[in-house]
């Protein structure tokens, strides 16, 4: 009886050890912090979406696309400026956004940013809305967008 409850735990420290010793799963691993918009009267057909996106895994990913019910379609903008110090909005290059291991992308005013383009619904502060991403390797993600002023 002393012998077989001692071999059974060893058997389970070793599982254990076992366990404690495989590596971490390899690969991006996405966390999506602050997810906002801005608000924008119904008049105007756009507006702007923000968050912060951790690659807290080990290898390379990118946001390379976004869909909701509250827009018609979404694109990846960027602000950049103009010969003569203006300010300017354009797509991203590749319409997709790096995302480098270890690192946090802030999509933020006057910087990288998501564009909801032909909004069909009020960007009010308060209103919420879902908002699904998608990435080359990382499974999509769906968040939750509230808009504020």
């Amino acid at each position: 009886m002393f012998r077989s409850a001692r071999l059974v735990v060893l058997v389970l420290l070793f599982a254990l050890g076992l366990a404690a010793c495989t590596a971490a799963p390899k690969g991006p691993k996405i966390e999506v912090q602050d997810p906002w918009a801005r608000s924008s009267p119904m008049a105007a057909a756009m507006g702007a979406i923000y968050m912060k996106l951790a690659n807290k895994g080990s290898e390379a990913d990118a946001l390379v696309g976004a869909s909701t019910e509250a827009c018609k379609m979404i694109e990846f903008h960027e602000t950049y400026q103009k010969e003569g110090g203006a300010m300017g909005m354009r797509p991203v290059e590749g319409g997709r956004i790096p995302l480098p291991p270890g690192e946090t992308v802030e999509l933020k005013p006057g910087g990288l940013h998501m564009m909801c383009m032909h909004k069909q619904i009020p960007f009010e502060p308060g209103t919420k809305f879902q908002l699904t991403l998608t990435f080359e390797k990382h499974e999509p993600i769906t968040v939750e967008v509230e808009v504020r002023k």
